[in-house]
């Protein structure tokens, strides 16, 4: 940890000066723990390599990091991989739109702009994740399966039957960054980017009636309005 804390400082304040290749390679070796191994990782890990895109991003999207937020979309749809993507989101939002972001030269003024246009893809994702998560059992995971009684031998062993297991984020963990990932583009996203589908989908979710007069915090103030 000690080790991500250094290399978050020097990104944050040698990264300008720093060789190009370095960077391509950071990006991508921060990028691929985040793919292969960040869904068994410590919260708290996954949490630091997703800031380290983040702050990368906040200096470098989009002209030098192109595809940056085409990733975290692409996350998103991909449902082995779309706790990363949630965690990606969530900490985007965080750093580039929370109250504690700080910019310079106009750059403020880009990022908000290039964010708000991915608003709406990004809410279309988030509700597809929430219903989702309404309907689908809490473990689920894909393994061998069972060898035929009359071929005994050639069962595979318990160790290989992990070995190959390909096993999906627990849900609860889904849950809770859906749920905070929605929270905190509530503070800065424009009232009327707020579909209503994405309120039905936290009722269905939640299994609140979806007959309901809702409010929304939001950084305009709370509003109400009803669900049909």
């Amino acid at each position: 940890m000690f080790a991500l804390s250094t290399l978050e400082s020097v990104i944050n304040q040698q990264w300008a000066n720093t060789d190009w290749p370095f960077r391509e390679e950071l990006k991508n070796t921060l990028y691929n723990y985040l793919i292969e191994k960040g869904n068994s990782a410590p919260h708290f890990i996954r949490s630091k390599y997703a800031k380290l895109l983040v702050i990368i991003a906040k200096q470098d999207w989009p002209s030098q990091y192109p595809n940056f937020f085409i990733n975290i979309i692409e996350l998103l749809k991909s449902e082995p991989n779309q706790l990363i993507g949630l965690i990606l989101l969530k900490t985007t939002s965080e750093e580039l739109m929370g109250l504690q972001a700080s910019f310079e030269n106009g750059r403020k003024d880009e990022i908000t702009r290039l964010l708000h246009q991915y608003i709406p893809v990004v809410f279309d994702s988030l509700n597809t994740i929430l219903e989702n998560l309404g309907t689908k059992p809490r473990h689920t995971a894909t393994a061998t399966p069972p060898p035929s009684p009359t071929h005994p031998t050639s069962a595979p062993s318990l160790p290989q039957q992990l070995a190959t297991a390909t096993f999906k984020p627990d849900s609860k963990a889904l849950n809770k960054e859906a749920l905070e990932t929605v929270q905190h583009l509530f503070t800065w996203v424009q009232i009327n980017q707020i579909p209503p589908s994405i309120i039905k989908a936290i009722f269905h979710f939640t299994n609140i009636s979806s007959y309901a007069q809702v409010s929304i915090k939001t950084r305009y103030g709370s509003t109400g309005f009803y669900l049909f």
